[in-house]
């Protein structure tokens, strides 16, 4: 890659970094973390995703107590990432699910959890508001919810009704270190179901999501450049 357009790469991905506002939800996270992980991801999600009874673990590769991000590994492909966020009586957790070959699918599980009861799953068009953007959440709503209520780029996890819909388009950023979550729209797709593709995807932000301790908040990204996924992007933002 030649150095001007290095230059313009690393522009574009500071701009859309510079759009995301600090988040209030993820302080004072540290007790709570890995608590609330072992309520929804057990070694029991380890056999339900194919392996034997011997190959039941799993680790955590990242567990970062001060931003309240986890990101679990094992013996099965990709992994799974976990972000905290703080409501007023109550914690949420979000689960990120990436499936993993020539390219990634993202699937997203919001978990509530109230004192005293088994967490519980909200669908995630109860969790997102994204009432200044009814282009988009029509869209999303439509190809990108799983028969469970989950955000999922697979087109297979769909209901009956749904499956011959084109490609969910988006894909989202959860915070890492502190940062605002961020709706993508993918640009390119890599002539398959599975979007992130490292290396041939461009994104562009078209939403930026903010926690109000009940829902994540949508409004307009400062930036909407586009981002080419290579190795060192797609970590930072996936």
């Amino acid at each position: 890659m030649c150095a001007a357009v290095y230059l313009g790469l690393q522009s574009v991905v500071a701009r859309a970094q510079a759009s995301r506002a600090p988040s209030p939800a993820l302080g004072k996270t540290q007790s709570r973390l890995r608590g609330l992980i072992g309520k929804v991801f057990t070694q029991a999600h380890i056999r339900d995703k194919g392996e034997t009874d011997d190959e039941r673990s799993y680790r955590f590769e990242v567990f970062d107590e001060v931003n309240g991000y986890a990101r679990v590994i094992g013996p099965f492909g990709g992994y799974d990432d976990f972000f905290i966020l703080r409501g007023e009586n109550r914690d949420y957790l979000i689960s990120i699910e990436y499936s993993c070959g020539t390219a990634c699918a993202q699937r997203a599980t919001f978990h509530r959890f109230d004192a005293g009861v088994a967490p519980t799953v909200i669908a995630a068009k109860d969790i997102l508001d994204l009432s200044q953007f009814p282009s988009i959440k029509k869209r999303l709503l439509s190809i990108c919810l799983d028969s469970h209520g989950d955000f999922n780029t697979e087109k297979g996890a769909r209901d009956a009704a749904h499956l011959d819909l084109s490609a969910c388009p988006y894909v989202f950023s959860f915070p890492k270190k502190g940062a605002s979550v961020i709706l993508f729209k993918v640009l390119n797709e890599n002539g398959s179901s599975l979007l992130l593709s490292v290396g041939k995807t461009r994104v562009s932000p078209q939403v930026v999501l903010r926690w109000n301790g009940v829902k994540l908040i949508g409004s307009q990204p400062d930036d909407d450049g586009s981002i080419l996924l290579n190795s060192e992007q797609m970590g930072r933002f996936f």
